[in-house]
Protein backbone atom coordinates (compact mmCIF):
# COMPACT_ATOMS: atom_id res chain seq x y z
CA UNK A 1 0.00 0.00 0.00
CA UNK A 2 1.08 3.33 -0.81
CA UNK A 3 1.19 6.75 1.14
CA UNK A 4 -1.49 7.79 -0.98
CA UNK A 5 -3.70 5.25 -0.83
CA UNK A 6 -3.86 5.33 3.19
CA UNK A 7 -4.32 9.16 3.16
CA UNK A 8 -7.41 8.26 0.47
CA UNK A 9 -8.42 5.96 3.29
CA UNK A 10 -8.00 8.49 6.03
CA UNK A 11 -9.49 11.09 3.88
CA UNK A 12 -12.95 9.01 3.33
CA UNK A 13 -12.97 7.93 6.90
CA UNK A 14 -13.32 11.92 8.23
CA UNK A 15 -15.74 12.43 5.60
CA UNK A 16 -17.96 9.53 7.44
CA UNK A 17 -17.04 11.16 10.65
CA UNK A 18 -18.86 14.73 9.85
CA UNK A 19 -22.10 12.83 8.99
CA UNK A 20 -22.25 10.62 12.19
CA UNK A 21 -21.22 14.37 14.11
CA UNK A 22 -24.69 15.44 13.57
CA UNK A 23 -25.82 12.96 15.96
CA UNK A 24 -24.10 13.90 19.33
CA UNK A 25 -22.81 10.90 21.75
CA UNK A 26 -24.28 12.06 24.57
CA UNK A 27 -27.89 13.54 24.21
CA UNK A 28 -30.89 12.97 26.55
CA UNK A 29 -33.97 11.69 24.18
CA UNK A 30 -36.84 10.70 25.94
CA UNK A 31 -40.20 10.69 25.69
CA UNK A 32 -43.60 11.49 28.59
CA UNK A 33 -45.13 8.00 28.90
CA UNK A 34 -48.42 9.28 30.13
CA UNK A 35 -50.96 6.94 31.61
CA UNK A 36 -53.44 9.75 33.47
CA UNK A 37 -56.57 8.98 30.82
CA UNK A 38 -55.00 6.62 29.32
CA UNK A 39 -53.49 8.53 27.07
CA UNK A 40 -50.47 6.60 26.30
CA UNK A 41 -50.66 3.27 28.47
CA UNK A 42 -52.26 1.02 28.70
CA UNK A 43 -55.45 1.35 26.27
CA UNK A 44 -57.39 -0.72 28.28
CA UNK A 45 -58.21 -0.76 32.30
CA UNK A 46 -59.25 -3.59 34.45
CA UNK A 47 -57.68 -6.52 36.30
CA UNK A 48 -57.14 -10.12 35.24
CA UNK A 49 -54.76 -12.37 32.73
CA UNK A 50 -55.96 -11.42 29.85
CA UNK A 51 -55.95 -7.78 30.31
CA UNK A 52 -52.79 -7.72 32.49
CA UNK A 53 -50.90 -9.64 28.90
CA UNK A 54 -52.50 -6.79 26.62
CA UNK A 55 -50.54 -4.28 29.00
CA UNK A 56 -47.57 -5.70 28.92
CA UNK A 57 -47.37 -6.59 25.43
CA UNK A 58 -48.44 -2.85 24.63
CA UNK A 59 -45.53 -1.79 27.31
CA UNK A 60 -43.43 -3.71 25.82
CA UNK A 61 -44.15 -2.76 22.15
CA UNK A 62 -43.75 0.85 23.15
CA UNK A 63 -40.06 -0.06 24.43
CA UNK A 64 -39.29 -1.87 21.30
CA UNK A 65 -40.53 1.14 19.33
CA UNK A 66 -38.24 3.47 20.87
CA UNK A 67 -35.51 1.70 20.97
CA UNK A 68 -35.77 1.37 17.40
CA UNK A 69 -35.12 4.92 16.75
CA UNK A 70 -32.15 5.11 19.75
CA UNK A 71 -33.79 6.65 22.52
CA UNK A 72 -31.94 6.80 25.66
CA UNK A 73 -35.15 6.88 28.01
CA UNK A 74 -38.31 7.14 28.66
CA UNK A 75 -40.81 8.95 31.90
CA UNK A 76 -43.80 6.37 32.72
CA UNK A 77 -46.21 8.50 34.70
CA UNK A 78 -46.84 6.07 37.82
CA UNK A 79 -48.08 8.68 39.79
CA UNK A 80 -50.96 11.04 38.14
CA UNK A 81 -53.80 11.28 41.21
CA UNK A 82 -52.32 10.63 43.86
CA UNK A 83 -52.22 6.81 42.56
CA UNK A 84 -49.94 4.26 41.70
CA UNK A 85 -48.51 2.06 38.84
CA UNK A 86 -46.85 -0.28 41.24
CA UNK A 87 -47.59 -1.41 45.19
CA UNK A 88 -47.40 1.04 47.63
CA UNK A 89 -47.83 1.72 51.10
CA UNK A 90 -48.66 5.77 50.46
CA UNK A 91 -50.86 5.71 47.32
CA UNK A 92 -53.75 3.34 46.18
CA UNK A 93 -53.43 1.33 43.37
CA UNK A 94 -54.46 3.88 40.16
CA UNK A 95 -57.77 3.73 38.77
CA UNK A 96 -56.09 4.25 35.19
CA UNK A 97 -54.36 0.92 35.45
CA UNK A 98 -57.71 -1.56 37.37
CA UNK A 99 -60.83 1.02 36.00
CA UNK A 100 -61.14 1.05 39.42
CA UNK A 101 -59.29 3.20 42.39
CA UNK A 102 -57.60 0.64 44.81
CA UNK A 103 -57.95 -2.77 43.17
CA UNK A 104 -55.15 -4.96 43.09
CA UNK A 105 -54.03 -5.48 39.32
CA UNK A 106 -52.37 -8.79 40.22
CA UNK A 107 -48.94 -7.90 38.52
CA UNK A 108 -46.35 -4.77 39.14
CA UNK A 109 -46.17 -2.28 36.30
CA UNK A 110 -43.40 -0.44 37.78
CA UNK A 111 -41.00 -3.22 38.30
CA UNK A 112 -42.06 -4.94 34.43
CA UNK A 113 -41.14 -1.34 32.85
CA UNK A 114 -37.82 -1.23 34.38
CA UNK A 115 -36.76 -4.44 33.61
CA UNK A 116 -38.17 -4.56 29.99
CA UNK A 117 -36.42 -0.96 29.77
CA UNK A 118 -33.19 -2.14 31.28
CA UNK A 119 -33.21 -4.70 28.62
CA UNK A 120 -33.09 -2.94 25.83
CA UNK A 121 -30.73 -0.06 27.28
CA UNK A 122 -33.21 2.23 27.78
CA UNK A 123 -33.23 4.26 31.14
CA UNK A 124 -36.16 3.59 33.00
CA UNK A 125 -37.38 7.31 34.20
CA UNK A 126 -41.05 7.58 36.87
CA UNK A 127 -42.67 10.70 36.36
CA UNK A 128 -45.19 11.60 39.54
CA UNK A 129 -47.20 14.35 40.08
CA UNK A 130 -46.34 15.55 43.88
CA UNK A 131 -49.62 17.15 44.98
CA UNK A 132 -52.95 16.20 42.09
CA UNK A 133 -55.35 14.60 43.79
CA UNK A 134 -58.06 14.54 41.76
CA UNK A 135 -60.60 16.45 39.51
CA UNK A 136 -63.24 17.19 41.68
CA UNK A 137 -63.81 14.45 45.16
CA UNK A 138 -64.27 11.55 42.91
CA UNK A 139 -61.80 9.02 44.85
CA UNK A 140 -63.34 7.40 47.93
CA UNK A 141 -60.50 4.87 49.33
CA UNK A 142 -59.81 4.11 52.80
CA UNK A 143 -56.71 5.57 51.66
CA UNK A 144 -58.19 8.86 50.03
CA UNK A 145 -60.68 9.22 52.98
CA UNK A 146 -57.89 9.54 55.46
CA UNK A 147 -56.91 12.05 53.63
CA UNK A 148 -59.93 13.87 53.43
CA UNK A 149 -60.13 13.51 57.52
CA UNK A 150 -57.13 14.83 58.03
CA UNK A 151 -57.75 17.87 55.55
CA UNK A 152 -55.45 17.48 53.25
CA UNK A 153 -56.33 19.28 50.07
CA UNK A 154 -56.81 22.66 48.92
CA UNK A 155 -59.45 23.90 45.94
CA UNK A 156 -58.36 26.85 43.38
CA UNK A 157 -60.49 29.21 42.47
CA UNK A 158 -61.57 27.46 39.08
CA UNK A 159 -62.44 24.20 41.50
CA UNK A 160 -61.43 21.91 38.80
CA UNK A 161 -58.33 20.21 40.63
CA UNK A 162 -57.99 19.31 44.31
CA UNK A 163 -54.34 19.07 45.07
CA UNK A 164 -53.06 18.02 48.88
CA UNK A 165 -52.29 21.55 50.71
CA UNK A 166 -48.31 22.41 49.75
CA UNK A 167 -48.05 23.89 53.61
CA UNK A 168 -49.01 21.00 55.42
CA UNK A 169 -45.76 19.13 56.73
CA UNK A 170 -47.61 15.97 56.28
CA UNK A 171 -48.04 16.63 52.60
CA UNK A 172 -44.01 17.11 52.60
CA UNK A 173 -43.42 13.70 54.29
CA UNK A 174 -45.80 12.21 51.77
CA UNK A 175 -44.17 13.18 49.07
CA UNK A 176 -40.75 12.17 50.60
CA UNK A 177 -42.22 8.71 51.28
CA UNK A 178 -43.64 8.19 47.90
CA UNK A 179 -40.16 8.72 46.10
CA UNK A 180 -37.85 7.21 49.26
CA UNK A 181 -40.37 3.95 48.47
CA UNK A 182 -39.36 3.96 44.75
CA UNK A 183 -35.79 4.41 45.13
CA UNK A 184 -35.64 1.92 47.95
CA UNK A 185 -37.45 -0.80 45.93
CA UNK A 186 -36.60 0.04 42.01
CA UNK A 187 -34.00 0.27 39.89
CA UNK A 188 -35.00 3.61 38.37
CA UNK A 189 -32.32 5.97 36.69
CA UNK A 190 -34.41 9.09 37.02
CA UNK A 191 -37.26 11.12 38.56
CA UNK A 192 -39.53 13.40 37.20
CA UNK A 193 -42.18 16.06 38.32
CA UNK A 194 -44.16 17.65 36.26
CA UNK A 195 -46.01 21.47 36.19
CA UNK A 196 -48.73 20.54 38.89
CA UNK A 197 -48.27 22.67 41.96
CA UNK A 198 -50.89 24.83 43.55
CA UNK A 199 -54.56 24.11 41.83
CA UNK A 200 -53.65 25.56 37.84
CA UNK A 201 -56.57 27.71 38.00
CA UNK A 202 -54.58 30.07 40.57
CA UNK A 203 -55.65 30.41 44.55
CA UNK A 204 -56.78 33.55 46.16
CA UNK A 205 -54.26 34.71 48.36
CA UNK A 206 -57.06 37.45 50.35
CA UNK A 207 -58.93 36.23 53.73
CA UNK A 208 -60.67 33.76 51.76
CA UNK A 209 -57.47 31.34 50.30
CA UNK A 210 -57.84 28.06 51.42
CA UNK A 211 -54.60 28.54 53.43
CA UNK A 212 -55.01 31.51 54.95
CA UNK A 213 -54.90 29.72 58.17
CA UNK A 214 -51.57 27.73 57.69
CA UNK A 215 -49.80 31.36 56.31
CA UNK A 216 -51.20 32.69 59.43
CA UNK A 217 -49.83 30.56 61.86
CA UNK A 218 -46.32 29.97 60.06
CA UNK A 219 -44.99 33.46 61.37
CA UNK A 220 -43.53 34.56 58.46
CA UNK A 221 -42.96 37.98 57.80
CA UNK A 222 -43.09 36.89 53.48
CA UNK A 223 -46.01 37.81 51.42
CA UNK A 224 -48.41 35.00 50.91
CA UNK A 225 -47.15 34.29 47.17
CA UNK A 226 -43.78 34.38 48.36
CA UNK A 227 -44.34 32.13 51.26
CA UNK A 228 -46.38 29.34 48.72
CA UNK A 229 -43.25 29.53 46.35
CA UNK A 230 -41.36 28.80 49.45
CA UNK A 231 -43.44 25.45 50.30
CA UNK A 232 -42.90 24.43 46.86
CA UNK A 233 -39.23 24.56 47.12
CA UNK A 234 -38.70 23.60 50.38
CA UNK A 235 -40.80 19.96 49.05
CA UNK A 236 -38.15 20.33 46.12
CA UNK A 237 -35.52 19.76 48.03
CA UNK A 238 -37.03 17.57 50.50
CA UNK A 239 -37.32 15.70 47.49
CA UNK A 240 -33.72 16.15 46.24
CA UNK A 241 -31.82 15.43 49.65
CA UNK A 242 -33.75 12.38 50.16
CA UNK A 243 -32.47 10.94 46.39
CA UNK A 244 -28.95 12.20 47.57
CA UNK A 245 -29.45 10.25 51.06
CA UNK A 246 -30.32 7.20 49.17
CA UNK A 247 -29.11 6.95 45.80
CA UNK A 248 -26.95 10.33 44.55
CA UNK A 249 -26.49 8.66 41.31
CA UNK A 250 -30.43 8.97 40.28
CA UNK A 251 -31.07 12.04 38.34
CA UNK A 252 -33.95 14.75 39.73
CA UNK A 253 -35.72 17.31 37.38
CA UNK A 254 -38.90 19.05 36.84
CA UNK A 255 -40.91 20.12 33.94
CA UNK A 256 -42.46 23.69 34.50
CA UNK A 257 -44.46 26.17 31.70
CA UNK A 258 -42.21 27.18 29.26
CA UNK A 259 -41.53 30.78 30.20
CA UNK A 260 -40.39 31.96 34.26
CA UNK A 261 -39.08 35.15 33.90
CA UNK A 262 -40.16 37.84 37.16
CA UNK A 263 -37.99 36.47 39.60
CA UNK A 264 -34.75 36.19 37.03
CA UNK A 265 -34.02 40.00 37.02
CA UNK A 266 -33.25 39.26 40.97
CA UNK A 267 -30.83 36.50 40.54
CA UNK A 268 -28.86 38.23 37.74
CA UNK A 269 -29.84 36.18 35.16
CA UNK A 270 -30.38 37.63 31.75
CA UNK A 271 -34.28 38.15 30.49
CA UNK A 272 -33.07 39.65 26.78
CA UNK A 273 -33.84 36.08 24.94
CA UNK A 274 -37.22 36.36 26.55
CA UNK A 275 -39.14 38.71 24.20
CA UNK A 276 -42.54 39.26 25.59
CA UNK A 277 -42.95 35.75 26.71
CA UNK A 278 -46.10 35.51 29.33
CA UNK A 279 -44.80 33.98 32.44
CA UNK A 280 -48.07 33.10 34.52
CA UNK A 281 -46.76 30.14 36.63
CA UNK A 282 -45.19 32.41 39.56
CA UNK A 283 -48.08 33.54 40.85
CA UNK A 284 -50.48 30.66 39.40
CA UNK A 285 -49.13 28.00 40.68
CA UNK A 286 -46.18 29.33 42.42
CA UNK A 287 -43.23 27.58 40.62
CA UNK A 288 -39.92 29.27 40.68
CA UNK A 289 -37.73 27.14 38.31
CA UNK A 290 -34.74 29.83 38.85
CA UNK A 291 -34.80 29.34 42.74
CA UNK A 292 -34.32 24.76 41.94
CA UNK A 293 -31.33 26.12 40.05
CA UNK A 294 -30.16 28.54 42.30
CA UNK A 295 -30.92 26.19 45.59
CA UNK A 296 -28.83 23.29 43.48
CA UNK A 297 -32.19 20.86 44.24
CA UNK A 298 -32.75 19.65 40.95
CA UNK A 299 -30.51 18.02 38.08
CA UNK A 300 -32.23 19.51 35.39
CA UNK A 301 -34.90 21.38 34.47
CA UNK A 302 -37.20 20.38 31.05
CA UNK A 303 -39.86 23.53 30.72
CA UNK A 304 -42.41 22.90 28.52
CA UNK A 305 -41.47 24.82 25.10
CA UNK A 306 -44.59 24.08 23.33
CA UNK A 307 -43.88 26.84 20.43
CA UNK A 308 -43.13 26.82 17.44
CA UNK A 309 -39.84 28.12 15.97
CA UNK A 310 -42.02 30.96 13.88
CA UNK A 311 -44.43 32.06 17.03
CA UNK A 312 -44.78 35.36 17.31
CA UNK A 313 -44.66 35.84 21.00
CA UNK A 314 -42.49 32.51 22.59
CA UNK A 315 -40.78 31.58 19.56
CA UNK A 316 -38.59 28.37 20.24
CA UNK A 317 -34.98 29.00 20.28
CA UNK A 318 -34.42 32.14 21.90
CA UNK A 319 -36.43 30.24 24.91
CA UNK A 320 -34.04 27.27 24.54
CA UNK A 321 -31.43 29.44 24.30
CA UNK A 322 -32.46 31.02 27.42
CA UNK A 323 -32.62 27.91 29.46
CA UNK A 324 -29.14 26.11 28.19
CA UNK A 325 -27.39 29.83 29.25
CA UNK A 326 -29.43 29.46 32.57
CA UNK A 327 -28.64 26.18 32.93
CA UNK A 328 -25.03 26.65 32.50
CA UNK A 329 -24.92 29.78 34.99
CA UNK A 330 -25.51 27.43 38.12
CA UNK A 331 -24.11 24.03 36.76
CA UNK A 332 -27.37 22.16 36.09
CA UNK A 333 -28.44 20.98 32.61
CA UNK A 334 -31.43 22.06 30.07
CA UNK A 335 -33.84 19.06 27.96
CA UNK A 336 -36.39 20.77 26.21
CA UNK A 337 -39.86 19.82 26.44
CA UNK A 338 -41.72 19.62 23.10
CA UNK A 339 -44.96 19.15 22.03
CA UNK A 340 -46.01 17.03 19.59
CA UNK A 341 -49.52 16.23 19.58
CA UNK A 342 -50.32 18.20 16.66
CA UNK A 343 -48.48 15.71 14.35
CA UNK A 344 -51.61 13.61 15.18
CA UNK A 345 -53.93 15.75 12.60
CA UNK A 346 -50.83 16.92 10.39
CA UNK A 347 -48.40 14.71 9.85
CA UNK A 348 -46.70 16.68 7.09
CA UNK A 349 -43.30 17.15 6.14
CA UNK A 350 -42.65 20.35 7.03
CA UNK A 351 -44.09 19.52 10.88
CA UNK A 352 -41.18 16.76 10.91
CA UNK A 353 -38.66 19.50 9.57
CA UNK A 354 -39.61 21.89 12.38
CA UNK A 355 -39.27 18.84 14.92
CA UNK A 356 -35.93 18.69 13.74
CA UNK A 357 -35.39 22.63 13.96
CA UNK A 358 -36.25 22.32 17.22
CA UNK A 359 -33.58 19.15 17.93
CA UNK A 360 -30.94 21.44 16.42
CA UNK A 361 -31.87 24.57 18.58
CA UNK A 362 -31.39 22.62 21.24
CA UNK A 363 -27.81 21.24 20.39
CA UNK A 364 -26.61 24.15 19.09
CA UNK A 365 -27.51 26.16 22.25
CA UNK A 366 -26.23 23.92 24.26
CA UNK A 367 -23.53 25.27 26.73
CA UNK A 368 -22.23 21.95 28.71
CA UNK A 369 -22.78 19.09 26.50
CA UNK A 370 -26.14 18.93 27.28
CA UNK A 371 -28.48 18.54 24.65
CA UNK A 372 -31.65 16.95 25.28
CA UNK A 373 -35.66 16.39 24.64
CA UNK A 374 -38.72 15.18 26.06
CA UNK A 375 -41.34 14.68 23.51
CA UNK A 376 -45.09 15.21 24.85
CA UNK A 377 -46.51 12.29 24.25
CA UNK A 378 -45.19 9.12 23.27
CA UNK A 379 -47.86 7.93 21.05
CA UNK A 380 -46.94 10.94 18.59
CA UNK A 381 -43.40 9.93 18.03
CA UNK A 382 -43.59 6.18 17.07
CA UNK A 383 -46.81 5.27 17.97
CA UNK A 384 -50.04 4.91 16.11
CA UNK A 385 -51.11 8.58 16.52
CA UNK A 386 -47.54 9.86 14.44
CA UNK A 387 -45.80 7.00 13.35
CA UNK A 388 -43.79 8.88 10.98
CA UNK A 389 -41.59 11.49 13.27
CA UNK A 390 -40.30 8.45 15.01
CA UNK A 391 -38.91 7.50 11.46
CA UNK A 392 -37.95 11.03 10.45
CA UNK A 393 -36.04 11.33 13.56
CA UNK A 394 -33.98 7.80 13.23
CA UNK A 395 -33.50 8.49 9.50
CA UNK A 396 -31.65 11.70 10.26
CA UNK A 397 -30.86 13.35 13.89
CA UNK A 398 -30.93 10.08 15.69
CA UNK A 399 -29.03 7.93 13.83
CA UNK A 400 -26.61 6.60 15.77
CA UNK A 401 -27.18 5.75 19.64
CA UNK A 402 -26.52 7.68 22.02
CA UNK A 403 -25.01 8.15 25.93
CA UNK A 404 -26.47 10.14 28.26
CA UNK A 405 -24.72 13.64 29.45
CA UNK A 406 -22.39 13.21 32.47
CA UNK A 407 -24.16 15.10 35.34
CA UNK A 408 -20.55 16.11 36.88
CA UNK A 409 -22.15 16.94 40.45
CA UNK A 410 -22.84 13.92 41.49
CA UNK A 411 -21.71 10.80 42.91
CA UNK A 412 -22.34 7.89 40.18
CA UNK A 413 -20.99 4.26 41.58
CA UNK A 414 -18.38 2.50 41.11
CA UNK A 415 -18.08 -0.33 39.05
CA UNK A 416 -15.35 -3.06 38.47
CA UNK A 417 -13.68 -3.67 35.06
CA UNK A 418 -15.41 -6.36 32.43
CA UNK A 419 -13.61 -9.69 32.09
CA UNK A 420 -13.40 -12.11 29.20
CA UNK A 421 -13.70 -9.59 26.63
CA UNK A 422 -14.07 -11.07 23.34
CA UNK A 423 -14.11 -10.37 19.87
CA UNK A 424 -15.75 -13.75 17.65
CA UNK A 425 -15.01 -14.09 14.25
CA UNK A 426 -18.38 -12.57 13.43
CA UNK A 427 -17.44 -9.53 14.89
CA UNK A 428 -20.37 -9.61 17.78
CA UNK A 429 -18.15 -8.15 20.73
CA UNK A 430 -18.99 -9.82 24.64
CA UNK A 431 -17.87 -9.47 27.65
CA UNK A 432 -18.72 -10.61 31.31
CA UNK A 433 -19.91 -7.56 33.45
CA UNK A 434 -18.66 -6.48 36.70
CA UNK A 435 -19.18 -8.57 39.59
CA UNK A 436 -20.61 -5.75 41.39
CA UNK A 437 -23.36 -5.03 39.33
CA UNK A 438 -26.82 -4.75 39.62
CA UNK A 439 -29.87 -4.31 37.89
CA UNK A 440 -29.61 -0.98 37.49
CA UNK A 441 -28.76 0.20 33.95
CA UNK A 442 -25.09 0.16 32.40
CA UNK A 443 -24.05 1.26 29.30
CA UNK A 444 -20.52 0.19 28.05
CA UNK A 445 -18.39 1.76 25.55
CA UNK A 446 -15.13 0.58 23.60
CA UNK A 447 -12.54 2.97 21.65
CA UNK A 448 -11.59 1.35 18.30
CA UNK A 449 -8.01 2.03 18.10
CA UNK A 450 -6.23 1.88 14.78
CA UNK A 451 -2.64 1.84 14.00
CA UNK A 452 -1.46 2.67 10.19
CA UNK A 453 2.30 1.60 9.07
CA UNK A 454 3.18 4.19 6.35
CA UNK A 455 5.65 2.86 4.06
CA UNK A 456 7.28 3.14 0.43
CA UNK A 457 8.31 0.71 -2.19
CA UNK A 458 12.59 0.58 -2.50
Amino acid sequence: MTIKTIVAALLLGATSMSVFAVSPKREMRSTWLTSVENIDWPSVRGVGDSIQQVQKKELCVILDSLEAINMTSTCLQVRSMADAMYPSKYAPWSYYLTNERGVDPGWNPLEFFVNEAHKRGIEAYVWLNPYRWAQELRWNTPMDKAWKDADMFITGDDGEYVTFNPALPATRKLIVNVVTEILENYAVDGIIFDDYFYPGGGTTEGENAPDIEEYKSSGTSMPIGDWRRRNVNDMVADVYNAIQSIKPYVRFGISPAGVTRQSAEDYGVNTDLLGVARDWQYDKIYSDPLTWYVEGTVDFVSPQLYWKTDHKTNPFSPLSDWWSETAQQYNRHFYASHAVYYLAKEPTRANMEEMGQQVMCCRQHTENNAAGSIYFSTKNVNGPAAARLGQYLKEDLYATPALVPVVEWKRGKEYDHVENVNLSQEGVLSWTAPLNADDALIRYTFMLCLTVWLWTKH
